[in-house]
């Protein structure tokens, strides 16, 4: 009997372990949800600040796009009061004020056609140009403003004062085609002012390193110019030679040698030539009196040979004739 009890409590006790180990299989598959459930939880608790920091950083770039179009509008109304005439507000102190590069442009291209301002010598010496044009047989110019520009250069004559001469520039086609007019115009000119003057052609000087598309012209680079400039300033003299002297700091220096026959009248002006020419180009001069040297091809002459008779012709001849007599 007591083997049977000991038996009935041994089942009894693995029953009971049995159903408490089911009821803690059940309370941990009913945990593991609840633990899961903390952890979603958490992860969507995290998401929502993340959403909320977007939508916080999208809002100041929409307000400065926003804010981009509002500056450009302000900056615009100025710009359109200038140009329809009307008076723009003042710009805040600290402010650059805004500048219509349109307008810029318009303003300078109305200063360049703008004529410059005559000086009282230029608009006299052109009236005295127009007078004397229209008194020439031979004008081919019809034009009421001649002169190009009138130069005063200060020199020093040889007692160490200064003294004023005056260049005058003329158009290239007008000295051209008036060549006989050039003298009377200098004289009346001397003779008004009661200064010495000269006379030179305006010419177009191209710089070698401008943007220039075609191959610069002999007559438009600065040599041809200069010393266009120098013939210009001795006519009615003849220059018949040229020495260059270059010194070693690299200067050069210039010695011309004149015709004899133009020493008269240009010998008392060769200082000043010199001056001139020196401040209008930079360059120093010199100049020297000299008879040309003229080579005169004497053509060859032909000489006609008289036709010598053979001897024995001459006989024979001379036969026939005593035989006729």
């Amino acid at each position: 009997m007591s083997k049977q009890v000991d038996s009935k409590n041994i089942k009894a006790g693995d029953n009971k372990a049995k159903q408490t180990d089911s009821k803690a299989k059940v309370e941990q598959t009913q945990a593991k949800p609840a633990q899961a459930k903390p952890a979603q939880a958490q992860a969507p608790a995290q998401a929502k600040p993340a959403q909320a920091q977007a939508p916080a950083q999208a809002k100041p770039a929409q307000a400065q796009a926003q804010a981009k179009p509002a500056q450009a509008a302000t900056q615009a109304k100025p710009a359109q009061a200038a140009t329809q005439g009307k008076a723009a507000p003042a710009p805040a102190q600290g402010k650059a004020a805004a500048v219509d590069p349109k307008a810029a442009k318009l303003a300078t291209a109305d200063k360049k056609d703008e004529a410059p301002q005559k000086s009282a010598i230029h608009t006299e010496i052109d009236k005295l140009v127009v007078d004397a044009t229209k008194h020439f047989a031979d004008k081919k110019t019809t034009k009421t403003e001649i002169v190009h520009d009138v130069k005063e250069i200060k020199i020093t004559g040889d007692d160490k004062k200064t003294y004023t001469a005056l260049v005058v520039y003329l158009p290239f086609v007008y000295v051209k085609n008036h060549r006989a007019l050039i003298s009377k115009i200098v004289n009346d000119i001397q003779t008004k002012k009661k200064l010495p003057t000269f006379v030179v052609s305006q010419r177009t000087l191209i710089n070698k390193k401008a943007d220039f598309k075609q191959k610069i012209p002999r007559n438009r680079t600065l040599t041809a110019v200069y010393d266009s400039l120098l013939e210009d300033l001795i006519s009615p003299g003849v220059i018949i030679g040229k020495r260059l002297r270059f010194h070693l700091d690299g200067t050069q220096h210039a010695k011309i040698f004149l015709n004899q026959e133009s020493k008269e009248f240009l010998e008392s002006k060769l200082n000043l030539i010199a001056q001139i020419y020196k401040q209008l180009t930079n360059r120093k001069v010199s100049f020297e009196f000299r008879h040309e040297t003229s080579y005169i091809k004497v053509p060859l002459l032909k000489i006609q040979r008289t036709k010598i008779a053979k001897k024995g012709a001459a006989t024979a001849t001379a036969g026939k004739k005593e035989a006729a007599q």
